[in-house]
Order: C-alpha cells, then structure tokens, then sequence
C-alpha cells in the first residue's frame, strides 16, 4: 500500500490536474492501493474509487464519489462533499409524501426518501446549486418542479458558473 499526504497541494492548477490523471493511470497500471490524504474536495472527487470523510478524526462516510455526493449520512458531508445549501425545518407528516416546514419557506410537500420512511421531527433539507433554477417573477411556472419564491441578494462570478 502506498500512502500519499496532500500530494498534490503545492502545485498550480493545471499542473495538478495533469498529476492527478498521471498518478490515477500509475495507481490503476501498477495495480497499487494508495491512500491518498487531501482536504481538497476536487481533488478527492476525482482521484478516488471510495472515500472515507473524516471530522475530527472521526469517519462519518465511506462510499464513491458519487455516492456521498448524491446521498451524504449527515451535514458535515453534505457540505463537505460539494457546495450544499442547507435549510433547517421540520417534517410535520410522512409517508409517500413528506411535509417540511422551514421558516421563511413556508410548507413543502415532498416525495418520500428513498433510504426509507423519514419520521416527524427535527430536519434539515439540502439540495445543490446546479439543481436550481432561477426564473424571473411572473413567468409562468413549470408544474413538474417546486418553485419557491425569493430574492437574489448575491452573486460571484467563477467563470463557468
């Protein structure tokens, strides 16, 4: 087993993306076990087949890329792993449709969690921001999605997004 320190952590930008495609191919030629220590989330994304999250030295989850980010255990991966928006609320009613209510967001009806039935309670909602979608006030809305009223009140540019 080979074991990797923030390998990758004083390089520039492009150079490091070329490394990580270049140990990922000596990783997968070499048939090597690495484990590979980074606090970059793009990074972790993009050069492991499972990741462990750690908080305080304590595992919070095991699993692919892919699954943390679709379905994190709890808040700390959920913001983690990604950019997360979270809302604190609480789930009224359950069962094949799940009712939150938040502050500031009023009532939301749901679909049920695929992991299983959710109980009334304490709760908090996430989704990412390439899930939303802004539309002007006014415009007639999409049936097929929720539409939450708001206002934009800040906005960054990072070239693709």
């Amino acid at each position: 087993m080979l074991l990797l320190d923030e390998p990758l952590s004083n390089l520039d930008k492009n150079l490091r993306v070329q490394m990580r495609e270049e140990l990922k191919r000596l990783q997968h030629t070499l048939g090597l076990t690495t484990l590979f220590v980074t606090h970059d989330q793009e990074e972790a994304m993009t050069t492991a087949d499972r990741m462990a999250v750690l908080e305080g030295g304590v595992l919070q989850q095991v699993g692919s890329a892919v699954g943390l980010f679709d379905h994190p255990a709890n808040r700390f991966v959920a913001g983690f792993v990604g950019t997360a928006n979270l809302v604190d609320g609480r789930i009224t009613a359950a069962g094949e449709i799940l009712r939150f209510e938040a502050p500031g967001l009023g009532e939301l009806l749901l679909p049920a969690l695929p992991d299983g039935p959710a109980q009334p309670g304490p709760a908090a909602m996430a989704f990412r921001p390439h899930q939303v979608r802004i539309q002007s006030a006014g415009l007639p809305a999409d049936a097929a999605h929720w539409w939450i009223e708001g206002e934009i009140e800040s906005a960054e540019f990072l070239g693709e997004f």
